[in-house]
């Protein structure tokens, strides 16, 4: 299956997310500040898209600044994999 669009923010309702597995998709667009609601995420894979807006309060595949604050919420994260 390909994905394609943007990340819904309606992930923020599954806060007891574990896995969030978005890897080669066809999504665009900012990650939703809302998935840092998600504090039980222990893998979150989004490599292989085409998230290129910058980084602000949310996280981003095309790096270009530094990893925000906001990330520290996802207090259970194991792994965040950013590569193409």
């Amino acid at each position: 299956m390909n994905l394609i669009g943007s990340i819904p923010s309606s992930f923020s309702d599954y806060r007891y997310l574990a896995v969030l597995d978005l890897s080669s998709n066809s999504l665009s667009g900012q990650i939703p500040i809302s998935l840092g609601e998600c504090t039980a995420i222990l893998n979150l894979l989004l490599n292989d898209n085409c998230l290129s807006s910058p980084i602000t309060d949310s996280i981003d595949t095309n790096i270009s600044g530094s990893i925000p604050a906001s990330i520290g919420r996802l207090s259970n994260l194991q792994m965040l994999q950013f590569t193409q």
